[in-house]
Parts: C-alpha cells; structure tokens; sequence
C-alpha cells in the first residue's frame, strides 16, 4: 500500500488525516510546479546573464538574481518540510500497524483453540483432532480413513469438546462421512465454573442433542447416566449409539467423557448419606466387662480373615495368651469372597494396656506374645485412630488425618495407597471411642469409610459411627443378615 493510500484510508474519519493528506497533494503539486519554476528560473537567468555582459540593466539584474535565489530556497525548504511531515506520519503509520499486530497476536494467544477431549465412536481421536488444527481453526473429516474404525459396521460421529482460551467449553457433532469446522473466535467472555458442583456444557446421544435433558438430571441429583433410549429417546434406530458428556467436575476441570449405549458415566461419586452408610453396618460385640486384667493376659478386641468375621476361630487359637499360627483358609472357611490379598486382622492389647493391630497376607505367620513393655490405657477424651492397614500395608497417619477432619472419604488407592496394586484389598481400622469402647472396623475397596464430623450425645462428643456402636450394644447381639455386607465391627468395652 502507498503512502496515499495510507493517508487516504483515514482522511475520512482523522482529521489529522485530511491535513496531512492535504500535504501530500501540495506536495505533488509542488513537484510538478517546481519543474516550471526551475524551467523558468533557467531560462530567465540566462536572459538576465546575456543582459548583465551587456551591463545594460545591472542593477535590475543583480536584484532579479536575488529574488529568484530567495524564491529557489524558500521552494526548497517548504518542499522538505512537507517531505519530513510526511515521512513522520508514515513512521506512526508502520507504529501503528506495529501494536495492532501485537494486539492481535494477544488476543490470538489468550483465545487459543484447546481440544478437550475428541470422540470417534467412542474411540479416543483428540490427538490426531489437535493435530489437524491450523491458524487457530479446524477443519477435519469424519471418515475410518482419518480414524480407523472402532465400531465396525455401524455409523459413527465424531464428537469434539473444545474451547477458545478461558471461554465457556462448547461440544459439536458431525456424522460419519461429514466434514467438521471450527472457526476462529476471538474476545470470547471468559467462564469460571462454580465450585463443587457439575456443570454441563454440552452432549449427544447419537446424533440427538441432550443437553438440557442432562442439565435437569444433574438438577435432579443423577451423578451416574446411563446410555440408553429409554433417558434419551432413539435418534438412530438399529445402531449402537455413543453417549458423549462434556462438563465440569467438581473440581473445575472440563471434561468429556464417552460410552457405547448401554454402559454409564459416572460424573462424580456420589456419597452415600450416614443413614444409607449405617443401614450397611452390622456390629459384633463382646459383653462388656469392668474387670481388671493381668498384665499378661491376652484380650482379643476383633478379628477378620478376608472380610469373614473371625473372632471366635481365632480366640480358640491362643494358647497360654500366646496367638501363633500361619495364615491360611483353615482359619475360617466362610472366609470365601475374593480378597487380595487376603489378610487377617487381628485387633488385641494385654491387660488394661494400649490395643494394638496386627495383619498377615495369607500364608504368612502371625505371632503375638507379651512384649517388654507395658502401656496403660484408660478412657480418652474423643475417638482415637490407633492403626489402620490398608491390604498389608500401615496407612495409620492417613486414616487418622481424615478421622480427625471428620472426613467421609472413599477406600481406593488413590485415597489411601497407590504401592500395592491389587485388588480388591480391605481397609481394617482399629480404634477406641469415648465411651471405652474398642472397635475393629472392616471396610471393603471401593466403599466409603463412616468418619462423620462430632455430635453430642448425653454430654460428650463422638463420631455418630460412635453413636450407633454404642446404641448398638443394646440392640445387637450376633448378625443375622445373611446379604453382603460392607462394613463390620469389633467392639469390647474395657473399665474405665
């Protein structure tokens, strides 16, 4: 573009413009009279030469020379000031293209295209989806030659969760064989999601748009969706749909999950209430006792192999308050549900002293016998974690830290330990409430430890696990159940 052009593109609406336009017109006209001038200086001049050897008009002649000198250098110096202006109006020209690049590039770099997460089927495609990005837009095929193919005879979409920088996420659709666009937005507002709570920002079941429906289902508290005609109706009769979801976790994060027509996703784990928790309880209970005990005998607080109950079988394996045995199914033969590894737990203490936790993997040896020391242990002011294990291995200090919040969290591995990868293990918990009570809890992988927040309950504060052991004496002698259980507990009560 030439300078002209450039003056002329802002004349119209700059004022500064129209002047500096009007320079650059005086200076064309300048150039083109300044020819005539130079013509006409040069042939006068050398008529004023010619006259001046004559010395007929000397005088006169020596004051046109000095006039025309003038006007020679006045038309050079007006020339030069219209040149310097113009070349300073097209430096702040190049300025300004200058910052408007870099404002563009700004504003390209904090909207950025970010690919979520991109489905095939239900084929995981957001690599080669990212890949195919160019100057921020996106155009891609939905074709088994791009992706392969992930559901072999049956029609597929491809559907792609992005977002423009810290915009709200959007999710889009096509159909196999169509070809996919994004375009390019820029200054999109930005979106922070509410905390702790799931945010649907887009999904398809097929190639039916469901979003509102899954925004009312969230609403209704539905934190697992299943994939099937009956919630979202049949947009593709005879063909195995996909479910796609995008959303924000709990935590914040966008995400989108996919699954064929029949499975779920989960959005978030939903906790089950205390009530629903306590109904999956059954609590064994020795007769409570105010005795004193010697030193050295060995009290048995609770004790499991597998997920089986083992007080009893283990009890009428001591021997001169001595336990020692190898692990094996012998120990109790109900103990059939599959554990790994499997384990005994055995919750114990000598005399009045502190209680104490032990587990063996099986076919391992376990032994208890009196030590060197001796440790009393009377009644504590709140409950109290005394050792926790986790399949084999000691996660006391976790199991503690979350009792002590008043936390309710998930038995897994993230949660707990991540060194022993296999499953399903048991979480055992050994520990004494206010009351006097000394309990050995069983929980299963995968459901959720009862660490309620304190309640007060005729003047002192405990667990409301605590509450329903200790109301629990009254009403529970032996389980009767016969269904799966989740959660089972030792308690014996000691003096105080």
């Amino acid at each position: 573009m030439d300078l002209q052009t450039k003056i002329g593109k802002i004349s119209g609406f700059k004022s500064r413009g129209k002047q500096l336009l009007a320079l650059f017109n005086a200076k064309a006209s300048l150039n083109t009279k300044q020819t005539d001038i130079d013509n006409s200086i040069s042939a006068l001049r050398t008529q004023i030469e010619t006259a001046c050897r004559d010395n007929e008009t000397e005088s006169l002649c020596n004051s046109l020379n000095d006039q025309l000198a003038t006007f020679a250098i006045k038309a050079t110096e007006l020339s030069n000031q219209i040149e310097d202006k113009l070349e300073a109006f097209e430096a702040s020209l190049d300025s300004r293209k200058e910052k408007k690049i870099t404002r563009k590039k700004d504003t390209e770099k904090r909207d950025t295209l970010t690919i979520i997460k991109a489905y095939y089927g239900d084929l995981d495609v957001t690599s080669k989806v990212t890949a195919a990005i160019k100057d921020n837009e996106l155009t891609i095929q939905a074709t088994n030659a791009v992706f392969t193919d992930p559901m072999v005879g049956y029609t597929k979409t491809l559907v792609v969760g992005y977002r423009f920088g810290k915009a709200m996420p959007e999710l889009v659709m096509v159909k196999e064989g169509e070809t996919l666009k994004i375009a390019y937005k820029r200054n999109q507002r930005s979106f922070t999601p509410i905390s702790n709570t799931t945010t649907i920002f887009g999904g398809y079941y097929g190639t039916q748009d469901i979003k509102s429906q899954l925004k009312t289902m969230v609403a209704n508290g539905d934190a697992e969706i299943k994939a099937n005609n009956q919630n979202f109706g049949d947009p593709m009769p005879g063909i195995i749909k996909t479910l796609v979801i995008g959303y924000f976790d709990l935590n914040g994060t966008a995400k989108v999950d996919v699954a064929r027509e029949g499975k779920t996703i989960t959005l978030y784990e939903k906790i089950p209430d205390i009530k629903s928790m306590l109904s999956r309880m059954i609590v064994y209970i020795m007769n409570p006792t105010t005795y004193d005990y010697d030193k050295s005998q060995l009290i048995i607080v609770g004790a499991f192999y597998g997920t089986q109950p083992s007080f009893p079988e283990v009890r009428d394996l001591m021997s001169n308050n001595v336990l020692s045995l190898t692990v094996s199914d012998s120990i109790n033969a109900q103990a059939t549900e599959e554990i790994n590894p499997k384990t005994l737990a055995v919750g114990y203490r000598y005399g009045n002293g502190k209680p104490d936790l032990v587990v063996a993997a099986k076919g391992s040896k376990m032994e208890i016998k009196e030590g060197s020391t001796y440790t009393p242990y009377g009644v504590q002011a709140k409950t109290d974690v005394i050792k926790a294990f986790y399949g084999t291995v000691d996660v006391t200090t976790k199991v503690k830290a979350a009792f002590d919040s008043g936390a309710t969290f998930k038995v897994t591995n993230a949660n707990l330990d991540n060194s022993d990868q296999r499953s399903p293990k048991t979480l055992m918990v050994l520990y004494t409430l206010p009351t006097g009570h000394q309990c050995l809890q069983m929980v299963r992988e995968g459901d959720y430890t009862i660490l309620a927040p304190p309640v007060s309950f005729f003047g002192w504060q405990q667990p409301i696990i605590g509450i329903f052991l200790f109301l629990s004496l009254i009403h529970i002698s032996e389980p009767t159940r016969p269904e799966r259980i989740s959660y089972a507990v030792f308690c014996l009560k000691k003096k105080k």
